[in-house]
Order: C-alpha cells, then structure tokens, then sequence
C-alpha cells in the first residue's frame, strides 16, 4: 500500500485541513495513501490513528443516526431536549397537503433528511409557490451531490433567536461561537458593493462574501441593488445562511453559554454515541437554560468556526485540544 506525506492543500474540508495542519506543527506524522485519497494515518511516537473522509479519529459508536435528521429528532426529544416541529416528508403532494392543513406555523424551512453545510435547504417559506420551488431546488440538489442519498426530507417550523455552534469532546463543551450571516454596514457613502469589497480585504481569502444571486435576491427585500447606497450604521444582511464560506461571522461565547444548558448538549452527544460532536442551536439567550432548540448535531463539524483567525473574540485551539486528547502526551510547544 502505497503512501506519501500529506500536502495541506490537496486537503479540502477546511476544519481537517486546520487539524492536521496543528498535527503536522505539532511533530505529529501525516501520511496519506494513494489508493485511497481521503485515508489519513497519524503516528506520534508509539501511537498511530487513522481518518477517513475528513473525520476527527474518535470512536462514534452509534454516530450513524446524526446522518439521519429525523432520527436525530427523534432520540432527542424521547429525552425531552427540544428540536424543532416538523415532519418526515416524501412527495410534493403530501407536502402540500400539510402546508394547507395548518398543522405547521409559517415561516417554514425545507431541508434534506442527510447532508451538510446548508446544502438543498431553503428559509422562510411563506406561500405554496415558495414551497414548491423550495421542493424543486431540493430535488436539483440531489441529483448532483452523491451525499443527498434520502429521497425524503423535513418540513419544519422556522425558529427564531441567535443561531451557535457548541463543540462537545469528551462528555465536556470546549467552545460556542454564535453564527451570523454575511453583513455589511452602511456609512452613508459608499454602495453594497464598495461595502463587501472592503469588508473581503479584511477576511481571509477562503471566506469571502459574495454578491451572488443568492445576496441579490436578497437585497430585494431592502428594495436594494449592489450599487445602493445604505444609510450610515445600517445593517444589510446578504443572505439567509451563516455559512463562513459564503461571508458568514463567528463570535465565541464560551464563558458565557449557561452550565445547565452545557449540560444538556453532552446529554445529547452521550445519546447518539458521540465522543466528539458540533450542536447547532438556537437560543433567544445562551447564558439561560429556558429557552434553545437544537437544530442538528453533526459528526464532522468545521471547527475552524471557532478558531483564530476567524473567529472574533479570544476562540479556542480546538485542533490542539483534539490532538491532545487523541496523543495524550503531545505538547504545544512548536
């Protein structure tokens, strides 16, 4: 079996990209095998780990259910940890007979039963047009991305509140960081676009914010085009997701998440087998325990989220923290 050592660049998924770029500083060492692309060995003195598709090596015992949005669900709230209202469901048709049988609040949200990083999902949902066009760009999505396997997906009541990432290792929260969508600032001069221009020279060149279809659409709603002219201090927002590679923010919050409500997301990571785990959640206050919805857990969370140099605020060495607990005796002094 063939194998050579690891160029980072070749490595795609960011978050794994940032972990074994701390292993490689670290003196940890880093093979990859040509057979098999997306296999990685890791040997630190007597001890040798594997990673396969860009997972963090922990044990995930039955961590195969989080592939499953409604299984999630489902365990969950048997615990009576809230997730959000919603359904299983397979057809157009039978979508739209529970959209007009009101037994779902609008604004609602369509997504996929599996996949990541808000691939095929759509926001807002408000009118049976909307629906279905949400059902339609769902299909589009599935039948050119291989990790959309399930034909069925949810159907959910939209929550409101702040949107977090908390990091579960090892029955402990190491990080949360709240999310938030690609923003500019008006000063009252300059338009959308000078905006994001200057606001892309400030972030990394991976992350940029971009004036797509997607923020076009959406500056719409300010009755705004790329070459509007915001007022001074307000606040656009370009699209619905938070993801960072589309120009979404992260603020860590850390000290400041709730001890009861730490609790319950490793309560949840301990009923879907889970050593090492992302929460999204939402939350009208992180520093209370009254008032969160867990939106999904996954298995393989971008963790650079909550790291520097992106996040803002103090982060967390996450891929250090994951190091150390999978080579005990590593060091941080390289």
């Amino acid at each position: 079996m063939n194998k050579s050592r690891v160029k980072l660049s070749e490595i795609k998924l960011l978050g794994f990209r940032a972990f074994i770029t701390k292993a490689v500083q670290l003196g940890v060492q880093v093979y990859k095998y040509e057979e098999h692309v997306n296999l990685f060995r890791l040997t630190h003195k007597d001890k040798t780990v594997y990673s396969n598709n860009g997972f963090i090596p922990f044990n995930i015992q039955m961590g195969e259910f989080t592939i499953n949005k409604e299984i999630t669900k489902l365990i969950l709230r048997e615990n009576n940890i809230p997730t959000p209202n919603g359904f299983c469901i397979k057809t157009q048709k039978e979508a739209l007979k529970l959209f007009n049988s009101n037994a779902l609040s609008i604004p609602l949200i369509i997504k996929p039963l599996d996949g990541s990083q808000a691939l095929g999902v759509t926001w807002n949902i408000t009118t049976q047009s909307q629906l279905l066009q949400a059902i339609q760009y769902l299909k589009d999505k599935q039948k050119n991305h291989a990790s959309l396997k399930s034909k069925s997906f949810l159907m959910e009541e939209m929550v409101f509140g702040d949107e977090y990432r908390i990091l579960v290792l090892k029955n402990k929260v190491i990080s949360c960081v709240r999310k938030l969508p690609a923003t500019v600032i008006g000063d009252g001069t300059s338009s959308i676009n000078q905006l994001v221009k200057a606001q892309n020279k400030k972030r990394l060149p991976d992350f940029p914010i971009k004036l797509d279809n997607i923020a076009k659409d959406k500056l719409k709603e300010y009755n705004y085009t790329i070459n509007s002219i915001p007022k001074k201090s307000q606040k656009v927002i370009l699209r619905n997701d938070m993801m960072i590679s589309n120009g979404g923010r992260t603020i860590d919050c850390t000290q400041i998440i709730n001890k009861k409500l730490q609790k319950q997301c490793v309560q949840a990571t301990q009923l879907l087998g889970l050593e090492y785990a992302g929460i999204d959640l939402i939350s009208k206050d992180i520093t209370k325990n009254n008032d969160f919805t867990i939106l999904e857990i996954n298995t393989k969370p971008a963790h650079i989220l909550n790291e520097k140099p992106i996040v803002e605020g103090n982060g967390v060495d996450v891929s250090l923290l994951l190091l150390q607990e999978i080579f005990p005796d590593i060091n941080n002094n390289k």
